[in-house]
């Protein structure tokens, strides 16, 4: 169901405190569900806020347990494929539809279909 999220226009994920739960060395983690969703906002430049955490003059170092946390899940995203690579300048823009036999495309539009890695994948499967 939170992935229906990924489908709109998210800016900002709201993380509340309450949802993280304390593992055997007696640091802050989430859920696998919870944590999975949150890497996969990493791949379309989410903010993470962390809300609800006990508030401090100084550093806190249980609030700096949550951060290094959120750090170290955003170092550990995978890596792109050469397809999300290809196609990270076109998210969340409207593309026209080609009609490469009715319209007359610049040969900078050519050249974008021949830079496309999967394309040349799939045709090699088939």
């Amino acid at each position: 169901e939170m992935d229906r999220w990924l489908a709109e226009p998210v800016r900002a994920v709201l993380v509340p405190g309450d949802i993280f739960l304390t593992n055997k060395q007696g640091f802050p983690v989430l859920s696998k569900r919870h944590k999975a969703f949150l890497v996969s906002c990493f791949r379309y430049r989410v903010q993470v806020i962390l809300a609800g955490l006990p508030e401090e003059k100084s550093a806190d170092p249980e609030t700096d347990k949550y951060l290094h946390y959120i750090a170290r899940l955003f170092q550990s995203k995978p890596a792109l494929t050469p397809q999300e690579q290809f196609e990270l300048p076109y998210h969340d823009y409207l593309q026209a539809p080609l009609q490469p036999l009715q319209d007359n495309l610049e040969s900078q539009t050519y050249e974008t279909f021949e830079k496309d890695p999967v394309k040349y994948v799939q045709y090699e499967e088939a």
